[in-house]
C-alpha cells in the first residue's frame, strides 16, 4: 500500500491530486493521528477551506496541538497567521471557536495555545483564539476567580504586543483587580499583573505611573529572593568585604541585616550576635558550602520561580530607570544582578550573558563604548557556547554587538553581524515574525549611514510589510519602517 501511495505521489499532478484527495477524505476520524494527517494533506492540497474546518474546531485543534505541534505550526504559517490573515479564514475561525463548548478542566490547556501563540508571534490568529477562552473562562468560573485574571492578562498582553494599548490597558487593570481581591499579597500572579501593567505605562511613556508599579513587585520578589537564599546572600557580602569591594557590598548589606534579625540561616551559629572574628571563620567555610548547596538546589529547579521573579524585577526597573536617564540607580541594580547571578550559576550560564548585555547597553547609551564592547563580546561568547548554532538567542547578541559598532562608525565590523542575525531569524522564526523585521530595518539602517540605498531600500519594504501584517496601524515599529524607507 505505502509503495502504491508512493508511486502515485509521484505521478502527474493530477493523479497526485486525485490520491491526495482520497487521503484527506480518508482520514476522517477525531483522533490526533488522523487530523495531522487530513491537514497535511489540505496543506499540499491547498485546501484553505478543510484547514479552516479542522482548526475551527477547538478540542480538534488542541488535540492536533497536543501532540503535532509542528502540523499545527505549518497549517497556520500557510493560513498567514504570522503574517497576513486572510479576512474569511480568521472570521470563519473566530465563528467556529464561538460553537465549541468545554469544560472547565480544558481551560488551562486551552490557555497554553495562546501562550504559545503569542510566542510564536501569531498575533491575529492568538488574539481570536485567546478572546474565546477568555468568553469561557467567565462562563465557566465564578466571578472573581484568579484564573480568569489569567485569562485576562493573556489577551492584554497580545494587544499590548500589537500595540493596542488603549484595549490592552483596562484588561490588564481588571486582572490586577481580580488578582488583589482573590489572592494574598506578593502572590506571583499578583506581580505578574503588576509587572504587566507598569510595563504598558513605561512604552507609553507614564514613568512615574509604572515605577511605583514596579517598585511594589521589586519590594515583593526581593523579600522571597533572600528568604530562599539566605546563604548566598550573606557569603556574598562576606567575599566583598573580603575583596575590599565596599562599593558592591554596600548593595548587599541590607539584605545581610534583614537575614540575620529574622530567622537563624540553618545549621549555623547566630552570627547576628557573634563576635566578627568568629562570624569571619564561620564565613569561610560553612556558609560557603551552605551558599554552594542553594545554588545546585537552585540548577536542579529549586526556587527556580522566586529566582526568575526577582531578576526580572531587578532589570525591569533598572530599564526604567536607564530610559528616564538614571543612569546610577540603573547601574546599582544591574550590579546587583550580575552579582547574584554569578553567585547562582556556573559561568558560561546564558542568564550570565543576559545580565551582561543588559550592563552593556546601559554603558553604550552613556556613550561609554569602550566599557560596553567586552561586555557584549562576553555575552555573545557565552550565548554561542550555551546555545545551538542557528538559536534565535545567538541573534540577538549578534545584534546588540553589532549597534554597538553601528554607533561607533565601524560598519565593516557590524556588517556581518547583523547579516549572520538576520539569517538566523529568518531560519528559527515563522515568516513575518516582528524580530526578522528588526534585523531587517537594522541592516537597511547601516546601509543608509553608507550611502548604499540600492542595498537598503528592499530590506526597508520588507520589513514595512512584515510589520504592516503583524501590527495595527500606528504601531511604533510601521513609524520606524516608514521612516527607514524615507531616508
Amino acid at each position: 500500500m505505502h509503495a502504491i501511495l508512493t508511486n502515485s505521489l509521484l505521478a502527474d499532478p493530477e493523479t497526485t491530486k486525485h490520491v491526495r484527495c482520497i487521503l484527506a477524505n480518508y482520514f476522517t476520524g477525531s483522533d490526533a493521528f488522523s487530523l495531522a494527517e487530513r491537514t497535511h494533506q489540505s496543506i499540499l492540497l491547498k485546501d484553505s477551506d478543510t484547514l479552516v474546518n479542522i482548526l475551527g474546531d477547538m478540542l480538534a485543534f488542541h488535540a492536533l496541538w497536543s501532540q503535532y505541534t509542528e502540523v499545527v505550526d505549518q497549517a497556520l504559517q500557510w493560513l498567514g497567521a504570522g503574517n497576513v490573515t486572510p479576512q474569511f479564514a480568521l472570521l470563519a475561525l473566530k465563528q467556529s471557536w464561538q460553537r465549541t463548548l468545554v469544560g472547565v478542566e480544558m481551560l488551562d490547556d486551552l490557555s497554553s495555545i495562546g501562550v504559545w501563540c503569542h510566542e510564536r508571534s501569531y498575533l491575529h490568529i492568538g488574539c481570536a483564539w485567546t478572546e474565546r477562552v477568555l468568553d469561557l473562562s467567565k462562563v465557566l468560573l465564578p466571578n472573581g476567580h484568579p484564573d480568569i485574571a489569567i485569562s485576562l492578562n493573556n489577551l492584554a498582553s497580545l494587544y499590548d504586543k500589537q500595540g493596542r494599548f488603549e484595549a490592552a490597558e483596562p484588561l490588564y487593570q481588571e486582572a490586577l483587580a481580580i488578582s488583589r481581591a482573590a489572592l494574598p499579597a506578593g502572590h506571583p500572579h499578583v506581580d505578574l499583573s503588576l509587572d504587566s501593567l507598569a510595563n504598558l505605562y513605561q512604552q507609553q511613556g507614564r514613568y512615574d505611573t509604572a515605577e511605583s508599579l514596579y517598585q511594589e513587585v521589586l519590594t515583593n520578589r526581593h523579600a522571597a529572593f533572600i528568604a530562599a537564599f539566605p546563604n548566598i546572600v550573606t557569603g556574598l557580602h562576606h567575599a566583598l568585604q573580603q575583596q575590599d569591594r565596599e562599593d558592591l557590598a554596600e548593595l548587599l548589606s541590607q539584605d545581610v541585616l534583614a537575614i540575620r534579625g529574622g530567622a537563624l540561616l540553618a545549621g549555623q551559629p547566630n552570627i547576628a550576635t557573634s563576635p566578627n572574628n568568629q562570624a569571619s571563620q564561620y564565613n569561610d567555610q560553612g556558609l560557603y558550602d551552605a551558599a554552594e548547596q542553594e545554588a545546585l538546589a537552585l540548577r536542579d529547579g529549586a526556587h527556580i520561580a522566586e529566582f526568575k521573579s526577582f531578576g526580572r524585577s531587578l532589570n525591569n526597573l533598572a530599564c526604567l530607570h536607564q530610559q528616564q536617564g538614571r543612569y546610577d540607580e540603573a547601574e546599582s541594580l544591574f550590579q546587583y544582578a550580575r552579582m547574584c547571578i554569578s553567585a547562582l550559576f556556573p559561568a558560561g550560564h546564558p542568564r550570565i550573558a543576559t545580565v551582561l548585555n543588559n550592563q552593556a547597553g546601559l554603558h553604550q547609551k552613556q556613550g561609554r563604548f569602550e566599557v560596553a564592547e567586552p561586555l557584549y563580546q562576553e555575552a555573545l561568547a557565552i550565548r554561542r557556547a550555551a546555545f545551538p548554532a542557528g538559536h534565535p538567542e545567538i541573534a540577538a547578541g549578534l545584534n546588540n554587538l553589532a549597534s554597538l559598532y553601528s554607533d561607533q562608525g565601524r560598519y565593516d565590523v557590524a556588517e556581518p553581524l547583523y547579516q549572520e542575525a538576520l539569517a538566523i531569524r529568518r531560519a528559527a522564526l515563522s515568516a513575518g515574525h516582528p524580530n526578522i523585521a528588526t534585523s531587517l530595518n537594522n541592516l537597511a539602517y547601516l546601509y543608509q549611514q553608507q550611502d548604499r540605498y540600492d542595498a537598503a531600500e528592499p530590506l526597508c519594504q520588507e520589513a514595512l510589510a512584515i510589520n504592516r501584517a503583524a501590527l495595527p496601524a500606528g504601531h511604533p515599529e510601521i513609524a520606524t519602517s516608514l521612516d527607514n524607507l524615507a531616508c
